[in-house]
């Protein structure tokens, strides 16, 4: 079993994956009021009395306002009509996946990947696109909203380090060496792990499998996780 780190494929002879966007007419606007909005429903649930500023960086664990966006594993409210977004440079093709101003958009048949695998849990804000003429481009597209959030990292198995002013965990001597519980993610398709300073976003096996077949392009899969269950001895998660 393995989970995956989804990075952004980048642009080659053949695809233009990574291009401008910017908002169109006031939907900047609406899309800051949203996450307001779910700023003030995180602080009042989790947050209450508000701790206030702290004097390090990053925040502490319980500090979960840090960096609100579709994809950290909160739920948005979906918009009265979808977000518009303008290509500033035509692309010589149009990716499956691929970052606009506010996370990244999707399209319909990635939709459908990540509900075999997982279905119901994560959201797809609604989303239109124009080219750089001002032309709607009439592919059907959704802003990705990734809906888990776990502590999935199975410390002491991995060279991580804990950061003991935050609780938060780095990535030890720069290296790619995390390992996850199978115990967690088994079943889900898409998470992020909250301790994890910065955390990418995992995608597991039985998605990229789907992905690939599909010739899905706008994520690659370079780095994997190894995953192992916390019934297995103490010393697996070293050899996995």
């Amino acid at each position: 079993m393995r989970a995956w780190w989804a990075q952004q494929e980048w642009d080659s002879d053949e695809y233009r994956i990574v291009y401008q966007t910017e908002w169109v007419g006031d939907d900047g606007e609406r899309y800051a009021e949203a996450k307001a909005q779910v700023e003030r429903e995180i602080r009042e649930k989790y947050l209450t009395p508000d701790p206030g500023p702290r004097p390090w960086y990053p925040p502490s664990p319980w500090d979960i306002l840090h960096g609100v966006s579709p994809g950290i594993g909160f739920r948005f409210p979906v918009p009265d009509r979808p977000y518009r977004f303008q290509i500033t440079e035509r692309p010589t093709y149009l990716a499956d996946i691929f970052p606009v101003r506010c996370g990244e958009a999707i399209s319909e048949r990635v939709v459908e990947a990540i509900e075999q695998v997982e279905p119901g849990v994560h959201q797809y804000l609604p989303c239109e696109l124009y080219q750089p003429d001002g032309s709607p481009i009439p592919e059907r597209r959704w802003i990705l909203n990734n809906c888990n959030r776990f502590d999935s990292v199975a410390l002491g198995h991995c060279n991580v380090v804990e950061l003991s002013q935050t609780g938060k965990i780095a990535k030890g001597n720069g290296k790619t060496d995390i390992k996850v519980w199978r115990d967690v993610v088994a079943g889900h398709a898409l998470w992020t792990d909250w301790r994890i300073m910065n955390s990418p976003l995992y995608v597991a096996d039985a998605l990229v499998e789907r992905l690939r077949a599909m010739a899905a392009h706008g994520w690659r899969f370079d780095h994997h996780l190894p995953e192992f269950s916390k019934t297995e001895i103490p010393n697996a998660g070293e050899q996995a």
